[in-house]
């Protein structure tokens, strides 16, 4: 008989794996339910992605990056603009130039000393004036391709961040159900173990056991005591922390429906990975960007090139505030530059840059998707088999203690020997509890990693 097992190690064992669980499951965060009504994973998911905050921010990037392009846009139309102002002056050189606009300049202003010392002037200005671009060198056009690739970015980095909250709202839902299950596993230990020290009392009185077995059972129920507050704590944490995802008060409980069944994808690994390099939100945003870097380019050599302007303006002058004495100017502008003390050829230079920059995290991005998707291939057999293997280890922990008990009351058992047959039974059981989690978790990620993750693959 092996009496090498640490009772308290083992139960630290699931409690470890009980809080690991409970840590596993808190990420996202769930707008909450309009009442206390059931909520299953389907009505979950169907809110986080209606009002889950992070999503929000995401989607006000989109809307962003849309307002840009528009903004892009506007460049290609006339800018009209409407300017008023009032000025009174006795400067000699504003008077007369004022007095010209106003149309009012008489034969006495001509003098020598009018000239020279002019009375005030009051002068209302209006102006309506429009400009064009003829042509910028290709500046707004590559304005508008780099606006239009970064709404794009903006719309597939979106998408990915709805995937990944649907990953963690199955998180903390299979969180959840695994930290009720070890709850009642740690509850059915306490009272395991009271009976055996029921037993273990009765059995000294008749003298077929010695004092260390009935002390031996106590500290295995303190140990399962302890195991059991724990369990309860930590499921406690995870509904605290649905309470926030959920975005409950501190007073309101959630009634979750705690059903999740997802079924493994159907094809291979090549077929999978090749899905995931042309379906990936962030790898399709990151090589939108590529594309907007690129246009980039464009906008920095059009630094180099001459921009051409039509300007148009209207202009009315009077000592009152009125539309009186017009005025109009038509001009075209030529801006050719010349010398920037090598900024422009820097911003051509860092253009470049960012564009290769983007080249290689687009590469790199790539080859994390591969090795991911593989991982998570490999993930689904490893998972199942684990689930399997752990169910059969629990029925053997099972037949074991059942066997070890009846032995113990016929006196041909020790006490310790029923206590490490107890224990591997309960850990058998925490075992079980964590490869259910990790079976409905690993595949979810296959579906997340290959950016096929939707309400749909929830039965």
């Amino acid at each position: 008989m092996n009496d090498g097992i640490s009772r308290p190690g083992a139960y630290k064992t699931i409690i470890g794996l009980a809080v690991a669980i409970v840590g596993l499951g808190m990420h996202v965060a769930i707008a909450a339910p309009a009442d206390d009504t059931p909520l299953d994973i389907h009505a979950a998911i169907s809110l986080a992605l209606k009002q889950n905050p992070s999503l929000m921010a995401s989607e006000m990037s989109v809307s962003s990056a849309s307002a840009g392009l528009d903004e892009a846009r506007g460049a290609l139309f006339p800018r009209v603009d409407i300017r008023s102002t009032a000025m009174k002056t006795d400067s000699p050189l504003t008077v007369f130039g004022t007095k010209l606009l106003q149309h009012s300049v008489t034969g006495n202003d001509m003098a020598l000393t009018s000239l020279n010392n002019p009375s005030a002037v009051t002068n209302f200005q209006d102006s309506v004036s429009a400009s064009l671009p003829l042509y910028s060198g290709g500046a707004n056009y590559g304005r508008i391709d780099e606006a239009k690739y970064g709404l794009q970015a903006s719309i597939h980095a979106n998408a990915m961040r709805r995937q990944d909250v649907i990953y963690q709202v199955i998180r903390s839902f299979a969180a959840l159900k695994a930290a009720r299950a070890m709850a009642v596993v740690a509850t059915q230990a306490v009272k395991s173990s009271e009976e055996n020290l029921h037993v273990a009392e009765a059995l000294l009185a008749r003298g077929m056991v010695v004092k260390s077995d009935v002390l031996n059972a106590k500290v295995h129920l303190e140990d399962s005591q302890v195991s059991a507050i724990a369990a309860t704590n930590a499921e406690a944490r995870t509904l605290d922390h649905i309470r926030a995802l959920l975005n409950l008060g501190a007073s309101r409980t959630p009634q979750i429906k705690q059903g999740i069944v997802i079924h493994a994808p159907e094809q291979n690994l090549a077929r999978l990975t090749e899905t995931a390099l042309h379906k990936r939100p962030d790898l399709l945003a990151l090589q939108s960007q590529g594309e907007a870097a690129e246009a980039g380019n464009t906008v920095a050599r059009a630094g180099m090139l001459p921009h051409i302007n039509l300007v148009a303006t209207e202009q009315w002058n009077d000592p009152h505030w009125r539309l009186h004495n017009s005025n109009y100017q038509i001009a075209a502008t030529i801006d050719l530059n010349v010398f920037a003390g090598g900024s422009d050829r820097a911003a051509m230079e860092k253009a470049r840059a960012e564009h290769s920059r983007l080249e290689f995290e687009i590469a790199d991005k790539t080859h994390q998707i591969e090795n991911e998707v593989a991982d998570a291939y490999r993930g689904l057999h490893e998972a199942d088999q684990r689930l399997s293997s752990r169910q059969q280890a629990l029925a053997q922990a099972q037949e074991s203690l059942r066997i070890t008990e009846a032995r113990f009351k016929a006196g041909l058992e020790r006490m310790t020997d029923l206590l490490q047959a107890q224990t591997q039974r309960d850990q058998a059981r925490a075992a079980v509890i964590q490869a259910r989690f990790e079976q409905v978790t690993t595949r979810a990620h296959l579906y997340l990693a290959t950016g096929q993750l939707t309400p749909e693959v929830l039965q």
